[in-house]
């Protein structure tokens, strides 16, 4: 073969490489050697994004009001929020520092001292639902107490559950309203066995409503708190 005929097939054999790289170039993009990221692929989070909002405490309220023949006067529905003071008692207790002992729900009109719809031997009182242990709450002064609560859980798909659920309910002895709530631990400090003998309390969750709901002398009024986690 001569050499013209030679450089000639050279050349071309050439050009097809350059115009198959080319085209590669153009469908696949441009080739980087040194990365090895993937084009058109979603960018990694970061393990800050993975985190989100974190544990959430979500308190679900429901108060109704019942008249003397068992109607239903009026229901309100509502949410609270997780009080700083519950924040302290969690921590305490996942590090063994305190014991719950008993529950208890608080409920106050928007004057506590004059509209409340319960009483006490100096006059009107707040009032308060809890566990019947009997020294529970024996320090509180102020308040008409109702060993009437009781702390279950929701049932879940497996094995336990996920919602603690506080269930309780009074008459009220005079007219008035409930415009704050909130849920209290009694718990023991140093840490006891036995829930009964807590010696101290402390908010759990709070909150005041913007409308107060209007409870007459008589009228039975039950309160059903669930407080789940996310």
């Amino acid at each position: 073969m001569s050499w013209a005929k030679r450089k000639w097939r050279w050349a071309l054999a050439a050009g097809l490489v350059v115009s198959a790289f080319a085209l590669a170039s153009i469908v696949l993009g441009p080739f980087d050697s040194g990365s090895t990221k993937e084009q058109g692929a979603a960018p990694v989070n970061s393990d800050a994004d993975d985190v989100g909002e974190g544990i959430q405490v979500h308190g679900d309220w429901v108060i109704e009001v019942r008249n003397t023949d068992g109607s239903v006067a009026e229901r309100r529905a509502f949410q609270n929020a997780l009080h700083s003071q519950g924040q302290q008692t969690l921590a305490n207790f996942l590090a063994r520092q305190y014991l719950v002992g008993a529950w208890g729900v608080h409920l106050s009109g928007s004057q506590p001292g004059t509209n409340s719809p319960c009483t006490v031997n100096t006059g009107v009182g707040q009032c308060l639902v809890h566990e019947n242990f009997p020294p529970a709450f024996q320090g509180f002064g102020g308040v008409e107490k109702f060993p009437a609560l009781t702390v279950t859980t929701d049932p879940a798909p497996c094995c336990s559950g996920t919602t603690v659920v506080l269930q309780g309910n009074f008459d009220a002895s005079r007219d008035g309203n409930i415009a704050s709530v909130l849920t209290q631990m009694c718990f023991s400090y140093p840490p006891n066995t036995d829930p009964s003998t807590c010696n101290n309390a402390g908010t759990f969750t709070a909150t005041s409503l913007q409308t107060p709901v209007d409870v007459t002398a008589g009228q039975q009024v039950l309160v059903t708190v669930r407080i789940s986690f996310s």
